[in-house]
């Protein structure tokens, strides 16, 4: 429709809508979230000040030993340069250098260094279920009926937005239908639609609209139960009088989303599921996926509140999602995941982004952060304990047992040898392969 006038009225200030109390939430969220703390920095702040105080200690003991200004000065300056921590300061920003690279080589996406250090002590991970381990994409399972329904349906469903009408069309358009004149269209809240033609009335819904006309029958009650353990939806076609057909639609899981699961729980981290569906539905795809703990009929604005629950019984955790609803839920998570077609909301409160649709990067992601850790770890482990051992040699503790004396030109050569490993031990991380 390009001409015309549309009337819009606001029931409620922009201020008390949903989107604004999420968004109220999120920065209020935002504020008050704390920043990981390096480890470098807690070494290499009282490592500095040791180093000072060791080569002032050299100097006076080598003064009072050997009683020669030009050795006790030699080997002070010797302490001074062997233990420069160069490669304390290269140990972790090479690797999170490198780290990042590699994951956006495999089209993941590490917003900053905190992520890695966060992710890989990650114990719990959180889905929406929607878009993220499902399609997003509903589908015709089951939908039987003459072709004065179909019709009928058609010309209704065309006139609604929601993704089970524009999967119904898409399904209907396959069977060549006709677009008939409706009347009196109306969007039934918690129920579904309805339209007039041909004097009578038509529904399209949920089996809570079947109750109003005396139509949920106990035979109609458990078709609808035996469909919602299957993790499906049901949508009635009736009037005040019958129910004509029905429509069974399910958001099928994504194809590796089992392998997720899987892989997930063979890295001891154990997956949640959050679902606005049903508990029967809710169940069942739980079941499908082999997760032990979920969540269901969860409303958008409740999805922050499960998150800090869940956190508060918990290590640290994950949530994965990428509606406007999801945004509170990320950012009150230790690592919000959202997918490259996720709402704006969601990208900019992730802390990783998926930049393709593999969900198994999900993983990869975390065995990423576990390497990038743990070559921080080996990387602070030699240049702390090989700058000990550099200058116990340097100071002349150890010249009377090993017969080795240092001048600075070694003790340089020996530093430079260990900010050379620590790099070569970074770049390792480039080997990662994906699962």
């Amino acid at each position: 429709l390009l001409e015309g006038v549309i009337k819009i009225k606001a029931s409620v200030k922009a201020t008390d809508s949903t989107i604004s109390k999420i968004a109220t939430l999120v920065n209020e969220a935002s504020n008050s979230k704390a920043k990981v703390t390096r480890i470098t920095d807690k070494v290499s702040g009282i490592f500095c000040f040791v180093i000072m105080g060791v080569s002032l200690l050299t100097l006076l003991l080598n003064m009072l030993i050997t009683k020669d200004v030009s050795i006790s000065m030699n080997r002070m300056i010797s302490v001074l340069v062997v233990s420069c921590p160069c490669s304390l300061g290269l140990a972790t920003p090479v690797c999170i250098m490198v780290g990042c690279g590699v994951g956006a080589k495999k089209r993941i996406l590490i917003k900053n260094a905190n992520v890695f250090e966060n992710f890989s002590s990650v114990d719990t991970i959180i889905f929406d279920k929607t878009k993220t381990l499902t399609n997003g994409k509903p589908s015709i399972i089951e939908f039987n009926a003459s072709s004065d329904i179909y019709n009928i349906c058609y010309s209704l469903e065309k006139l609604a937005i929601h993704p089970f009408s524009i999967a119904i069309c898409d399904y209907l358009e396959t069977k060549n239908c006709t677009r008939l004149e409706i009347t009196n269209y109306k969007e039934i809240e918690g129920i579904g639609i309805s339209g007039l033609y041909n004097n009578n009335t038509y529904y399209i819904g949920n089996i809570n609209g079947l109750n109003k006309f005396k139509l949920d029958s106990i035979d109609v009650k458990n078709k609808a139960l035996e469909y919602f353990n299957k993790g499906c939806n049901i949508l009635f076609i009736y009037d005040n009088n019958k129910i004509y057909s029905y429509i069974v639609i399910k958001d099928l899981l994504k194809q590796d989303s089992n392998k997720l699961i899987d892989l997930l729980k063979d890295n001891n981290i154990k997956p949640v599921l959050l679902s606005g569906d049903k508990e029967e539905i809710a169940l069942a795809i739980s079941k499908e996926l082999n997760i032990n703990e979920y969540y269901s009929e969860v409303l958008p604005i409740d999805k922050g509140n499960i998150v800090n629950a869940i956190k508060e019984k918990s290590g640290k955790i994950s949530y994965c999602g990428d509606g406007v609803n999801d945004s509170l839920a990320l950012v009150n998570s230790d690592v919000g995941i959202s997918f490259n077609e996720a709402s704006d909301i969601a990208i900019e409160n992730s802390d990783i982004i998926i930049m393709n649709d593999d969900i198994i990067n999900i993983i990869n992601a975390y065995k990423l952060s576990k390497l990038v850790m743990r070559k921080i770890k080996e990387n602070l482990f030699w240049a702390f304990f090989y700058n000990l051992f550099g200058i116990l040699l340097a100071c002349g503790i150890l010249s009377s047992i090993l017969h080795i004396t240092f001048n600075p030109m070694i003790s340089s050569i020996l530093m430079s040898i260990s900010s050379l490993f620590v790099v070569i031990n970074s770049l390792f991380i480039n080997r990662f392969k994906s699962v």
